[in-house]
């Protein structure tokens, strides 16, 4: 193949304005977060990321702020659109007060353990719905064994009165 051909330079040239656009809507979304500040930036560049395809890793990241009461329905949105449980986020981000401030850092499957839905409802609505539907298996399998001890207390009498029918006779 000839070095300077039109097929190469269109190929390289579409190449750079694919990564051109995909390092544009990187910046895009990092500028969401840095704007929005600790807790409307990072839902909003999650909700930039999952219309644009781009990481929603990178939000939720920086959106770890312990005085959020809506912290837990942010990561239960994450953990839907299929985040990772082992992902490891910076707490408080954005109230550093110095750039040389150490900043810690907790996996979601820890905050996942101490961080509820909101303040006032422990469970989202799909624990709830696996709850109330772990209890009606439960409460069935009562009802079965139930069903099945009247069912043995029935052959029992049964038994009972065909030995006093024999023994009458």
């Amino acid at each position: 193949m000839p070095i300077n051909n039109e097929l190469e330079a269109t190929i390289n040239n579409v190449e750079n304005r694919s990564y051109q656009k995909e390092e544009m809507l990187n910046c895009v979304m990092y500028r969401i977060i840095e704007r929005g500040g600790n807790r409307i930036g990072p839902r909003r560049a999650f909700l930039f990321a999952k219309e644009f395809g781009r990481n929603i890793d990178i939000p939720i990241m920086y959106g770890i702020d312990y005085s959020d009461p809506g912290l837990g329905r942010f990561m239960n949105e994450y953990i839907k659109a299929g985040g990772s449980k082992d992902l490891l986020c910076y707490v408080d981000y954005f109230s550093r007060t110095s750039k040389n401030e150490k900043i810690d850092i907790v996996s979601m499957q820890e905050l996942i353990q101490f961080i509820h839905n909101d303040c006032v409802i422990k469970y989202t609505p799909e624990e709830t719905e696996l709850h109330q539907r772990m209890v009606n298996v439960l409460a069935s399998q009562v009802d079965i064994e139930k069903i099945k001890n009247e069912e043995a207390k029935q052959l029992r009498l049964q038994r009972k009165l065909e030995k006093s029918r024999k023994n009458s006779v």
